[in-house]
């Protein structure tokens, strides 16, 4: 296994030793690592690996029971997320955290307002609307920072997040290469938006270093400098993009090799041709519409989506539990029109809620 090289950059951030424990389960088991200026630092493993943890260290929001950290070359241990934006370090988090009815130059300034207000009451909004203008510029964003936040669509509000850690320190502050951790912030992307999405980082690396966590390891590799793995709330590898495969990326992460049957392909047989036992015709409603699909004995349908795309109401609808706009469709031979839960049941169809397995049927599929 290849090690991780720094290629001679100075430390902006390096962390040494770090444990702590939440009651008695020890959650980071003496944690070390290293992020230069000016470079991507990928962060990869499993649910529950520490990574979210380690951020939370990092930005003040936990204390760590042991070790330490030191922040262009001092020590660090910021008592709050404040504390720690204030030295230059900041989080773009999962969740957007831009404000939707302000405009886009509040945001920018958000928190930092006091140091365009006069005489302690009167707010500089023009001083505000040029440092939020030389922002979104130095990040090469065609944004008007007038409009409000909630005026831009989910992959530009992501890039105006990432655009304001990177070079807010600098034109509020006047701290240079800040350090941006970005915790999973490519989730609800599409692969275009994903595409923009790199470049952006990529020009964004000439003022900020990144620790990027993203359990997308294709895009993990393309970006990154360095990539970093956590097993079990410990380090168990740091390579080069180069020698990180995804087969060696996932042994470091599960702490196995990915098994030969993993998609346990003996087991699987082959549907074409076989018996259509459900067909859905031109299902409309208000999140969706026009939506057809047939499904034959023994497949797996899967249908994905975005957030707000239409896939849960689509499952409702098909289960019975909401009212779609009428429509003709057919289970197994029998023609049928949607009605209640209680109903489909009886013909042998569960379905279970997103995180609320206590709700869904315990009465098993039958469509085979």
């Amino acid at each position: 296994m290849a090690s991780a090289s720094t290629s001679g950059r100075p430390e902006l951030l390096k962390v040494s030793g770090l444990a702590t424990s939440y009651g008695p389960i020890r959650v980071l088991h003496v944690v070390s690592l290293a992020a230069p200026a000016r470079s991507i630092v990928g962060l990869v493993g499993e649910n529950g690996a520490g990574k979210s943890t380690l951020f939370n260290i990092i930005t003040g929001l936990t204390k760590p029971d042991g070790g330490s950290m030191f922040y262009r070359g001092r020590p660090f241990a910021p008592q709050s997320y404040g504390e720690a934006f204030a030295h230059g370090v900041s989080r773009v988090f999962q969740e957007q955290s831009l404000i939707l009815n302000v405009p886009v130059f509040e945001n920018m300034v958000l928190s930092q307002e006091r140091r365009y207000t006069r005489w302690g009451q009167f707010v500089d909004r023009r001083a505000m609307i040029r440092v939020a203008e030389k922002i979104v510029e130095e990040a090469g964003l065609d944004v008007d920072v007038r409009r409000n936040a909630g005026a831009y669509d989910f992959s530009r509000r992501q890039a105006l997040e990432i655009a304001r850690a990177c070079l807010a320190p600098k034109h509020l502050m006047g701290i240079e290469d800040p350090l941006v951790l970005l915790d999973e912030p490519t989730s609800a992307l599409d692969k275009k938006d994903e595409t923009a999405f790199i470049d952006l980082l990529t020009r964004m690396k000439r003022h900020a270093a990144f620790i990027f966590v993203s359990h997308r390891l294709t895009e993990i590799r393309e970006i990154s400098d360095t990539i970093v793995v956590m097993k079990d709330g410990r380090l168990s590898g740091s390579l080069l993009p180069e020698a990180a495969d995804e087969k060696t990326l996932h042994g470091l992460m599960v702490g196995r090799d990915r098994a030969q049957d993993y998609y346990q392909t003996n087991r699987q047989r082959d549907v074409a041709g076989g018996r259509t036992v459900c067909t859905i015709r031109n299902l409309s409603d208000a999140e969706f519409s026009d939506v057809s699909f047939e499904l034959g004995a023994g497949e797996v349908l899967g249908i994905g989506g975005l957030l707000d795309s239409g896939k849960s109401p689509l499952g409702k609808a098909i289960a019975g539990s909401s009212r779609p706009d009428p429509v003709r469709w057919r289970l197994r031979i029998a023609p049928h029109n949607g009605r209640a839960s209680a109903n489909w049941s009886a013909r042998e169809w569960a379905m279970c809620r997103q995180n609320d397995w206590s709700r869904a049927s315990s009465r098993p599929l039958a469509l085979q």
